[in-house]
Parts: structure tokens; sequence; C-alpha cells
């Protein structure tokens, strides 16, 4: 079972969406792992999974949540050979632009991820709480 989204998130962020939970909820859990991989959190897999969301603000958590429903779509569009695939950027002329591989987190995904602050967890010590869970801190207003 997913911890970062639910089926009700996912039905929030796409509710044009006609899929039922049994078709989203693997791609939520592989989601999961990929924000895990992004934000290279160290920590203890208690949960099975690097952050505890229960311990963040609840903006923080809405914040997490889409950016897992964000990933789960992109999975969705690339589909799974695209995810079983490792292919090496390589430069392609003298200007440095880059060719290759396209990202691994999808690019909604990656803005959620950093208006949530979740790409700073891995500057600080790793202890509870992080700064932008103070209080009066990214409240979403």
């Amino acid at each position: 079972m997913a911890t970062y989204a639910s089926f009700a998130d996912w039905q929030a962020f796409d509710p044009a969406s006609t899929s039922v939970e049994a078709d989203v909820e693997p791609f939520l859990i592989k989601a999961e792992r990929d924000i895990d991989s992004a934000i290279g959190k160290r920590g203890s897999y208690v949960t099975e999974r690097r952050i505890d969301p229960t311990l963040f603000t609840p903006w923080r958590r809405d914040m997490l949540a889409m950016a897992c429903c964000a990933q789960a779509q992109y999975r969705m569009f690339k589909g799974e050979e695209f995810f079983a695939s490792v292919r090496p950027m390589k430069q392609s002329s003298r200007e440095g632009a880059m060719e290759g591989q396209e990202p691994y987190i999808g690019p909604i995904a990656s803005q959620h991820l950093a208006q949530g602050g979740f790409y700073n967890l891995v500057r600080g010590s790793g202890k509870q709480p992080y700064l932008y869970d103070l209080p009066n801190q990214n409240t979403g207003s």
C-alpha cells in the first residue's frame, strides 16, 4: 500500500481519470521509490519509505502526495520500459547540448518536490523536525 499518496489523493490530482484503485496503486508505490531516490534521503526503512509523511505539516504532506501522484502519472505515460532501460547522456555538439536520456523524475513531480522543500532534506542532519515544519512556515497561503 502506498504511503506518500492514497487513491483519494490520485482522484484529487487527476479528477478526469477513469482508472480504478487496483490499477493506480502499483504506480503510486513505484512513484514513492522514485521520490526516495530523487531526494536521496538516507534513513531507516521502518515503513519501507525513507521519509515519514506523518511528521510533516498538512501543506507539506499535500506537496508530497501531489509529487507522488505526478510521478505515478509520468510513469503511466512513459511506460515501464522507459524506467527499465538506462541510457547514458552524451554531448552532441561543441555548444554542450546534451541528448539521450529524459529525466527519471517527471517535471511536475520535480516541481512539487522542490516547492515542498524535499530536495533540501539531504542537506540537514536528518533529525526531525525539519526547518520547513516549524510553525508558520510554508502554510501554503
